[in-house]
């Protein structure tokens, strides 16, 4: 086992190399990517950032019990620290690492984030939300209504949205480390916060002006409060219908939690393990939930005669089940629709979700292979932080600081990707004393963005939500009793 371990070490240090010094020997192995064999340049630079990554994985394979000491060296330290100390310490050090992230490096409004602002500017303006007076509905409205009360009351400064991501962020770690404290204990916490206080997409994400900061942010607060209701606390059922506000409103910005309340029904059974406590707990979870959605639902029926929360998922299904698709936004099929008008939203939904639906069913086969290609891509690819300089590096050609930041970048979380796949496979599923409800609402929810990125499109920006627990999944391989705990 030994053996073949280091010999994989340097099989993908070999590959990693020519990534890094002659790319182009690689490259015509890879055009399987495109279905016309063509790849953007964007694309390309991401896919070689990918491989270089694989130096990283290499070394770890070769000198995996120097990262061992290495492990044993840093859980010394946290270990001699109070929770407090070491919460106050981690979030500071968190504070300043994406205060001195969104101080050097320069802001853009571009794609998305532009969009986001321009919405959040308009609903402070007219007091609704529309597009040049049309009510829209294309968008989900929690990001675009947060950024509008900031304008309202201290005017239009996109940066405001920046330092709100600062603030989700430190929420993030936080919340992490109190939900893995409470599902396991204080040192694989301690290591979730750790890996989250230096994930470089955690950091680099300050400086956009992106739903998943806020989102993850409230959809941890929903797990959490569900959590602590069943530990003794006679505010147990306001915790229940706290959550499940909490898990509306984290709809209201991403709606493909729509269905999420079913698995934590499950969980609620999981821990009570009783039918009739369960249905009490799971009808005042889910009441909290709906007296969320339900307006903003009722409010689209009357303006686009559709009761859901955003009208985007028709063209989302489209754009990932369409020939060609596999690596994000597929531009050339969103060109013949007037994405953006508002007057054109339903039209474009039901279209997206026939035309979708009919290309599943015509060719399964090419819809599982699809399927594949965007995990593929929605796992591998950790840079949108660097997003707008990697686009400019790669159409003029440059390899720069940069570039050598993206790599840094993906390097940090494919080593905490590889972690959390040895300690949910090996670790969480192997020791029967660590498997608890808690667990599996972490697993779960892994699982479910996996598969609903499965069967809509991916990018590789759409698994910032997931961190926390692919990171706490990574702190119980680290804390593994053969390594540090024994």
């Amino acid at each position: 086992m030994k053996f073949f371990r280091i010999i994989s070490g340097f099989v993908f240090i070999f590959i990693g190399g020519l990534a890094l010094f002659n790319f182009g020997v690689l490259q015509k192995y890879f055009l399987f990517l495109s279905a016309d064999g063509s790849v953007v340049p964007h694309s390309l630079l991401q896919l070689r950032i990918c491989l270089i990554t694989l130096i990283v994985v290499g070394s770890f394979l070769i000198f995996k019990k120097y990262y061992s000491r290495l492990f044993v060296v840093i859980d010394r330290y946290i270990t001699h620290l109070t929770t407090s100390g070491f919460i106050k310490l981690f979030l500071l050090v968190a504070l300043t690492l994406r205060i001195l992230v969104v101080l050097l490096l320069d802001f853009h409004l571009w794609i998305d984030y532009q969009t986001y602002d321009e919405l959040g500017l308009w609903w402070a303006d007219s007091g609704a939300y529309t597009i040049n007076g049309i009510p829209t509905a294309y968008r989900p409205p929690g990001y675009p209504f947060f950024l509008s009360r900031l304008y309202l009351v201290f005017g239009h400064h996109p940066l405001l949205g920046v330092a709100a991501n600062i603030f989700f962020s430190l929420c993030i770690i936080l919340l992490s480390y109190l939900i893995v404290k409470n599902i396991w204990n204080e040192q694989i916490a301690r290591w979730t916060a750790i890996l989250l206080t230096f994930f470089p997409s955690q950091i680099l994400f300050c400086n956009l002006l992106a739903t998943e900061p806020m989102f993850t942010m409230i959809l941890l607060a929903s797990i959490y409060l569900v959590k602590i209701s069943f530990n003794g606390n006679k505010y147990r059922l306001y915790y229940i219908l706290i959550g499940g506000i909490l898990l509306g409103l984290a709809a209201l910005t991403r709606p493909l939690v729509l269905i999420y309340p079913i698995f934590v029904v499950i969980y609620l059974y999981l821990k009570s393990r009783h039918v009739l406590v369960t249905a009490k707990n799971a009808a005042i979870f889910i009441f909290g939930f709906l007296i969320i959605i339900t307006p903003w639902m009722i409010r689209n029926k009357i303006y686009k005669d559709s009761l859901t929360i955003s009208t985007n998922s028709g063209i989302n299904l489209l754009i990932g089940n369409q020939p060609g698709s596999g690596m994000g936004w597929n531009q050339p099929v969103t060109d013949e629709f007037a994405i953006g008008d508002p007057t054109q939203e339903r039209y474009i939904d039901s279209v997206g979700w026939a035309r979708g639906l009919e290309y599943i069913k015509s060719d399964p086969v090419a819809f599982v292979k699809r399927g594949i290609l965007k995990i593929m891509y929605f796992y591998a690819v950790d840079m949108e932080g660097l997003g707008y300089e990697l686009v400019k590096a790669a159409n003029e050609g440059r390899f720069d600081i940069y570039v050598l930041g993206a790599i840094v970048t993906e390097s940090y979380y494919i080593m905490i990707f590889l972690f959390a796949l040895l300690g949910l496979f090996f670790v969480y599923t192997r020791d029967k004393s660590i498997r608890s409800p808690g667990g599996f609402l972490f697993w779960v929810t892994i699982l479910f963005w996996t598969m609903v990125h499965f069967l809509f499109f991916a990018d590789g920006r759409f698994h910032f939500p997931i961190i926390p627990m692919l990171s706490a999944f990574a702190a119980l391989y680290i804390c593994r009793k053969d390594r540090i705990l024994s």
